[in-house]
């Protein structure tokens, strides 16, 4: 993006000064700005000039306010303002610090199975109360869902991104999401999506955080692929690893949950999200669980469980997969190994076309989007919904034991023996009948590291605090007689530096 399509630092914008470029893309910028009134950070989103001058993409974006503020909801990002400024659309929204999923995910790899359930569950529960006010995300990534520091260093998911979404009110007929125009990012979209049609429903922001979850399991995405074209033909296809394929040590009822969210046909995923969560809680740690053990709770819950089983593959979503499958197995079969070169970019093209997506394949390749960094040769396999019905897991045994250290600061690094790194709070299960001896390492930049060793019959301290890295006493602070002194505690704290990640660009608002 060229500077004459972004503010300017320092620059008043309406009632904010603009302060930092916090993240861009091919539509627009988000910038950290100071309220001039209020003395409070914010996030203010703006288009490009260039792009602000198409009325329609300028009514879907100032179409997100109203989508996100549609949502009152503690795990989707506030929207505070919204309007036009010097011809340029705006959005207002709460400033964030902390992390996407997808730097999580770079970062980690995949993670465990409690901090996954438990991260994503806040986005799923945020999700379905759009679907409540009749708001389909139709935008979820691992980049729109972000893990902001709470003011205790806790974690909190939050949902942003609503610009893609398609508002379902009665006599809504703007038809900014028509059949021809396919929204969100090509390794996250469900088939229906893909395809183009037009009733595309919260289940396919199901088949989306269905993704996004395995994903966070696995460390790789399910549909895989080099390119977009590649990706989207393994979406037609029905192409994925069983999740167990790629993480054996992955309960098998969890994987039926996720198999079943992955459904290739909308009629055979879970009904609703809220079926979905409820199916998955029982995975999520104790805070989660008890927080949102209402959000999900079953309305109909007397009348026992039979609307949690899988639903039987019906002559209807057999026919919807067989449709979609003849399609691609056709294109693909005409753009075999063998086949010139121009004449195969014709049929991917057409593929593409086909599908419904070739108005917004630019749009999604100029983002530049990363192919996957763990990928494999997709091996078939049917998506059909498991005949088992999923049902939740027992609950841990009296002795298992719950492993809980928040640690100051709470940009510190904290890794159980060989497990990923996780930030300022450690909150895992250990089994029943583990007798091993475990050692946490903790440590921080500009902070003394530290180890601690517990066994069986111990467990580490709540609370831990890193102390600051004594700085080396030079000459200058020695007496005239030669003697030196240690730095008193007001000079110690004036020569402390700032603290880390203070000021570097981890607040992202990602659009």
């Amino acid at each position: 993006m060229s500077d004459q399509e972004r503010l300017e630092i320092g620059q008043t914008f309406g009632r904010y000064q603009i302060v930092r470029v916090l993240g861009e893309g091919g539509m627009g910028v988000v910038y950290e700005a100071m309220h001039l009134g209020l003395k409070k950070r914010f996030a203010v989103k703006t288009l490009r000039p260039s792009v602000a001058r198409i009325p329609e993409a300028q009514t879907r974006f100032l179409r997100e306010g109203e989508a996100a503020s549609r949502i009152h909801h503690p795990h989707v990002v506030n929207v505070v303002d919204v309007g036009t400024e010097g011809g340029i659309p705006f959005l207002v929204m709460e400033f964030l610090e902390g992390l996407s999923l997808a730097e999580l995910i770079e970062a980690s790899g995949r993670m465990d199975v409690e901090r996954s359930v438990s991260l994503l569950l806040p986005a799923l529960s945020a999700v379905a109360a759009g679907h409540a006010q009749g708001v389909v995300h139709r935008g979820l990534k691992p980049a729109n869902i972000f893990v902001a520091r709470g003011a205790f260093g806790e974690s909190i998911t939050k949902v942003l991104d609503f610009g893609v979404s398609k508002l379902m009110a009665p006599g809504d007929g703007t038809g900014l999401t028509a059949t021809a125009s396919v929204l969100g990012t090509a390794a996250y979209m469900s088939p229906e999506q893909a395809m183009g049609l037009k009733d595309v429903d919260g289940r396919s922001d199901q088949f989306a955080l269905g993704q996004i979850l395995y994903e966070m399991l696995t460390g790789a995405r399910a549909h895989a692929g080099e390119n977009q074209f590649e990706v989207l033909h393994n979406i037609a296809t029905g192409k994925l690893h069983p999740p167990r394929q790629r993480r054996p040590d992955l309960p098998a009822e969890l994987e039926k949950i996720l198999l079943r969210m992955l459904a290739f046909a909308p009629s055979d995923r879970y009904p609703s999200l809220l079926q979905a969560g409820r199916a998955l809680l029982p995975y999520a740690d104790d805070k989660v669980r008890t927080t949102l053990a209402n959000a999900f709770k079953d309305p109909a819950a007397a009348s026992g469980s039979a609307t949690e089983a899988a639903p039987p593959r019906t002559r209807a979503s057999q026919e919807y997969a067989t449709t979609f499958q003849q399609t691609a197995a056709e294109v693909a079969a005409t753009a075999a190994p063998g086949a010139r070169g121009a004449r195969r970019a014709k049929v991917a093209f057409a593929l593409i076309a086909g599908l419904g997506i070739a108005g917004s394949l630019g749009l999604a390749l100029g983002r530049r989007t990363p192919s996957p960094t763990h990928t494999a040769a997709a091996t078939p396999a049917a998506p059909a919904a498991p005949a088992a019905s999923p049902s939740p897991p027992p609950a841990p045994p009296p002795e298992a034991r719950t492993i809980d250290v928040r640690v100051d600061p709470p940009q510190a690094a904290i890794v159980l023996d060989d497990r990923p790194a996780v930030a300022g709070h450690l909150q895992t299960t250990l089994p029943a009948g583990d007798h091993a001896a475990h050692v946490l390492r903790i440590s921080a930049p500009g902070r003394q590291p530290k180890e601690i060793s517990f066994g069986p019959g111990t467990a580490p301290p709540p609370q831990v605090a890193l102390e600051l890295v004594a700085k080396p006493v030079t000459a200058k602070h020695a007496n005239h007689r030669g003697t030196s002194r240690a730095a008193s505690p007001r000079a110690g704290a004036g020569s402390t530096s700032q603290a880390p990640g203070r000021g570097s660009n981890d607040a992202l608002i990602i659009h």
